[in-house]
């Protein structure tokens, strides 16, 4: 967040908060969120936003973790809907341009939910504590 003058750690942290409840309604994938934070995350520190654009970049990073994660993601007219429309999905696609561009095309990475699931595997931990794994692991995506 250095590179930000008008974004602060609070707001980072409402954008994640708004983008788990979206991921929630179109029953997305854990691990696209935690991409999806990732590539926030990544964008951020090469690239400062204005606080006008912040929901935008966030919008078009769950849409973009979505098309590698999901098996059928939703599409970027869904994903400008879901900000009630503040962009277009003509906007939503040029900064998936962006955001791409940004990121050297480097899409596939490992977050901490990809982490989780390769420990817990290797622990052969029991369901219930895999469970309470995973839901601590998801309240706090933006670690990823």
């Amino acid at each position: 967040m250095r590179k930000q003058t008008e974004l602060t750690w609070d707001m980072r942290a409402i954008l994640i908060d708004w983008l788990s409840e979206v991921a929630d309604e179109y029953k997305l994938f854990s691990e696209t969120l935690h991409l999806a934070v990732n590539f926030i995350d990544r964008f951020l520190s090469r690239m400062s936003v204005t606080k006008s654009k912040f929901q935008l970049i966030g919008t078009t990073a769950l849409y973009l973790a979505a098309k590698c994660e999901e098996v059928y993601p939703p599409n970027a007219a869904e994903f400008a809907y879901v900000t009630d429309n503040a962009y277009t999905k003509k906007q939503v696609l040029k900064i998936e341009d962006l955001l791409l561009q940004t990121l050297h095309f480097e899409v596939s990475t490992v977050t901490t939910h990809t982490f989780l699931l390769h420990y817990l595997k290797l622990a052969e931990v029991d369901e219930t504590t895999e469970d309470l794994a995973r839901k601590m692991n998801n309240m706090h995506p933006g670690s990823s």
